[in-house]
């Protein structure tokens, strides 16, 4: 099976814009995302991906904590 457009469209962009889009999660549909995780990972970026899950979760703890007080 050949690769989606959002599959060919993603690869070809440039690391910078694909964490953009990684920070902004909700901009983008879940296969883009997906698509962005596994070209970042398959560009040797597993550790940063890391640090922005980490970042995101911090971020959404963050929310809770506002929304609760």
């Amino acid at each position: 099976m050949g690769k989606s457009e959002i599959e060919l469209r993603t690869e070809t962009l440039s690391d910078d814009d694909l964490i953009e889009m990684l920070e902004n999660k909700l901009d983008y549909t879940e296969e883009a995302i997906q698509v962005a995780e596994k070209v970042m990972s398959e560009r040797g970026h597993s550790k940063l991906l890391n640090k922005l899950d980490e970042k995101q979760i911090e971020e959404e703890k963050e929310v809770t904590k506002k929304t609760k007080e």
